[in-house]
């Protein structure tokens, strides 16, 4: 049985949340060199950011295997974990 970290560790197992839990993104986006802001879409990413360097049009596109980066900022895809989420892994 894998422990709890072992689960969580999700570059070992990139589908787990896909496949059993809601879908609940999360991009990060990092302002170089020193800005962290969280957003649930990349509307409103977008809203609240104007000069990326980069299109929404682009972003919906780029498939977040690795983070998006350019000379201006960083943005990372992820998933949100809750307290239920985590107890139904710490069961498998």
């Amino acid at each position: 049985m894998k422990t709890l970290l072992e689960i969580l560790d999700l570059k070992n197992e990139p589908n787990i949340i896909e496949e059993n839990f809601m879908k609940r993104r999360l991009f990060h986006l990092f302002i170089k060199p020193d800005t962290n802001k969280y957003y649930g879409s990349l509307q409103a990413l977008f809203l609240d950011n104007k000069e990326l360097g980069v299109s929404k049009f682009t972003l919906d596109r780029y498939d977040f295997v690795k983070p998006f980066e350019n000379e201006l900022c960083v943005i990372n895809k992820g998933f949100v974990l809750s307290a239920g989420d985590i107890r139904r892994l710490a069961q498998k």
